[in-house]
This record gives structure tokens, C-alpha cells and sequence, in this order.
């Protein structure tokens, strides 16, 4: 069975330390922002030209095409507090894709199981953790940006397509 394990929380509370540990002991497939806005030189607190959007858009859909036609069960999906609304868009762009995928035929759609683990809105440990890892940022943005994502975290549930929430 396949799996898709949306990663949902505001920044420094163990998402990408979750994926870390999943590739390594379920051979899990990670598809990050994080690493995504890195790419394109960008800095994680969003401040970003909105024209790069779609650059993100297309590598992030691009990595869950390749997921789709290889036999790796499952796919993490790291990203930093993105919307409820967000959240049902990615996955109606992700189920869009495995229909176009020609793997598709090889596949039943139950046998893709849409999964969430909320890691919460953050709190002063999340914050001190990025803090310790500034990654060309400055600490008052990280401040300004933690505190943004806190204030409009959604906690994932299972009207958003889940079959499960996992809250940590």
C-alpha cells in the first residue's frame, strides 16, 4: 500500500527531523518546501518573490510524479503550517496527478492511504530549536515568522480527505 504522510506544524516542531528519521526506517520518499525554497535561493520565512511560486509548484508536483511511478510506499510531505485550504488543494492536485499517472492502472485508489501528523501551532521550544539554527536569518524574523504561523495554525483533520491524524 502507498501512503502520503502530510507533515503539518509551525517551524522547529520536528517535521523535518520526523522525515529524517522516516527515510531511514521506512525508506520513505520526502518531498520539503524547506528544501525546495533553498533551491531557488530562497529563506524559509516566506519573503519571496510570488513569481517563484510556480517554479515551487512544478518541482513539488514534479516529486510526487516520480513517487507515483516507483515502488516506494511512502511519501512525506514537509512543509511548513500551510492553510486547511492549502492542505485540500495539494491533495486534490495530488490525487490529479495519480489519475494522470500511467501507473495509475497498476494502482486501486484505495490503495493510497492520505495520512496527517500534526506537530501543533509551535510553542517557545519550537521557536528556541530555529533559533539555535538561523540559516541566514535573522533571529527577529524568525520571531516575526513564528509567531505569524502560530497565529494562523489550523490543526489538520479528517474532513480535509485524511483517512488519519496523528496529533504529536
Amino acid at each position: 500500500m502507498k501512503e502520503i504522510r502530510f507533515l503539518v506544524g509551525n517551524i522547529g516542531t520536528g517535521k523535518t527531523t520526523y522525515a529524517r528519521e522516516k527515510v531511514k526506517e521506512e525508506c520513505a520518499i520526502v518531498v520539503s518546501f524547506d528544501a525546495i525554497l533553498a533551491s531557488l535561493s530562497v529563506n524559509e520565512t516566506f519573503d519571496f518573490d510570488l513569481r517563484r511560486y510556480d517554479v515551487m509548484k512544478g518541482m513539488f508536483l514534479e516529486g510526487i510524479a516520480r513517487w507515483v511511478n516507483i515502488e516506494h510506499g511512502l511519501l512525506i510531505i514537509d512543509n511548513t503550517n500551510i492553510s486547511r485550504k492549502t492542505r485540500i488543494r495539494l491533495i486534490n492536485e495530488i490525487k490529479k496527478i495519480i489519475k494522470e499517472s500511467e501507473e495509475f492502472i497498476k494502482l486501486k485508489k484505495e490503495e493510497i492511504k492520505l495520512t496527517a501528523v500534526d506537530f501543533g501551532g509551535g510553542d517557545k521550544k519550537s521557536l528556541e530549536r530555529r533559533l539555535l539554527k538561523p540559516r541566514n536569518t535573522s533571529r527577529e524574523k524568525w520571531i516575526e515568522t513564528h509567531e505569524k504561523f502560530k497565529s494562523s495554525y489550523e490543526m489538520a483533520n479528517l474532513d480535509e480527505g485524511f483517512s488519519v491524524v496523528t496529533i504529536l
